[in-house]
């Protein structure tokens, strides 16, 4: 991820360690510019992919699965609902 000249947070080309990188729900929301409430409810109702838990309290999803899940309703797909 990278800011633009706007401020604005655009996800790069896929590199290598996209596969593994995972992301909080703080900046999943910074990703997808809404309030990190948002992305509890948007997970819980399968707007967004599900997270992985790592723990009891600590989750964290796949950048790999979002860039997928954004590339695919960009382009006029459902999205995934899980």
């Amino acid at each position: 991820m990278r800011s633009n000249a706007l401020g604005t947070t655009t996800v790069a080309a896929a590199a290598p360690m996209d596969d593994v990188k995972l992301l909080t729900a703080k900046e999943v929301a910074e990703l997808l510019g809404v309030h990190v409430r948002s992305i509890w409810r948007l997970s819980a109702t399968g707007e967004i992919p599900a997270p992985i838990r790592l723990g009891e309290r600590v989750v964290r999803w796949r950048l790999s699965d979002l860039r997928d899940h954004l590339h695919s309703k960009a382009a006029g797909g459902a999205g995934v609902r899980r």
